[in-house]
């Protein structure tokens, strides 16, 4: 369904929809990384009521190799299907040294760029409501409220 004042799709549109779509996406995740809904509340508090541009020079220093490869990542997004194809046709044509020495640079980039800890499994806290929802729906149709708080609890 095209909006009435979008009847034609055009550069600026689009980038709309993209900037859009990822402040909303962004929002979200402040609900699905918290650890409470009270934690998403005063992360959305910091950002509305105590918000610092005066740090962000602090962070793109601290960031700056990060947010290169986020900004090559957007560049490499849009640029058209047939340089794509150039590229994979001029890596593929390499000599085996140099495919080599363009998989340890990407290596090392990723090495160099990873971050100091072990991120857990972003699904976890999905997965275990999940389960915890099913285990009680299936012990509320198998045995009733108690059945429920003993499996949940």
């Amino acid at each position: 369904m095209k909006l009435p004042w979008f009847e034609k799709e055009s550069w600026w549109t689009k980038l709309a929809g993209v900037l859009l779509t990822f402040h909303f996406v962004s929002f979200c995740w402040i609900f699905f990384r918290a650890t409470s809904m009270e934690a998403a509340g005063q992360m959305i508090w910091q950002i509305v009521a105590h918000f610092s541009p005066q740090v962000f020079g602090d962070f793109v220093a601290g960031y700056s190799t990060v947010l290169w490869l986020m900004a090559l990542g957007y560049v490499l997004h849009f640029l058209p299907h047939s340089l794509e194809l150039k590229a994979e046709q001029s890596v593929t044509a390499m000599p085996m040294a140099g495919k080599v020495a363009l998989m340890v640079s990407i290596i090392v980039l990723v090495i160099e760029t990873k971050s100091a800890g072990i991120q857990p499994f972003i699904y976890t806290i999905y997965l275990f409501s999940i389960l915890t929802l099913g285990l009680g729906a299936w012990g509320l149709a198998r045995g009733g409220v108690s059945q429920v708080l003993t499996i949940t609890h």
